[in-house]
């Protein structure tokens, strides 16, 4: 919130919403995002702060174009601005750590050797690819080697699917 009220109080005099967008994602947006893959928020209280802050800024972005407060939609305004919730960002970003893993662009192989591949013995149903190991606390359960392949396997279950292995990611599900 911090750096969101420096961009408001250092942007008075900007009439341009360009202008302004730019300034969120380099001044506020990377200090939100910054190794989002180790820290993404679990629990919907800390969800709803980060979201709380883009939200601010989204009715910042409103008062400059002289929309009035009682007719905000916050997810037009963020699609008119190729915006996404921080949310999707945090699952964008988890997909895509999880792809330059699988693909060798990241090089780590003790993380490489945790991820999981379920192998079906027999002809089966299921197409998740992930298998997800088992957790006894929530700390576990939320640790990055098992939210991000529970994350795939939702999606590589759930329509539009992606196929991780091929590298074809599908940014339009999360609009």
């Amino acid at each position: 919130m911090r750096a969101l009220g420096f961009v408001k109080r250092n942007s008075r005099g900007f009439t341009q919403a360009s202008a302004l967008v730019t300034l969120y994602k380099t001044l506020v947006q990377l200090i939100l995002e910054y190794a989002s893959v180790m820290w993404s928020p679990s629990y919907n209280c800390h969800t709803q702060q980060i979201e709380r802050v883009f939200r601010a800024f989204l009715r910042f972005l409103a008062h400059k174009l002289s929309i009035p407060h009682e007719n905000i939609d916050y997810h037009e305004l963020a699609r008119r601005f190729n915006l996404l919730f921080p949310h999707n960002r945090r699952s964008c970003s988890d997909v895509s750590f999880l792809h330059g893993l699988l693909s060798g662009r990241i090089d780590a192989p003790d993380l490489l050797a945790r991820v999981g591949f379920l192998v079906p013995r027999l002809t089966s149903r299921s197409a998740t690819p992930f298998a997800v190991p088992f957790s006894s606390t929530n700390y576990l359960y939320n640790r990055p080697m098992c939210h991000i392949p529970r994350l795939v396997n939702f999606f590589s279950t759930s329509p539009p699917f992606i196929d991780i292995v091929k590298g074809i990611l599908l940014y339009t599900f999360l609009n």
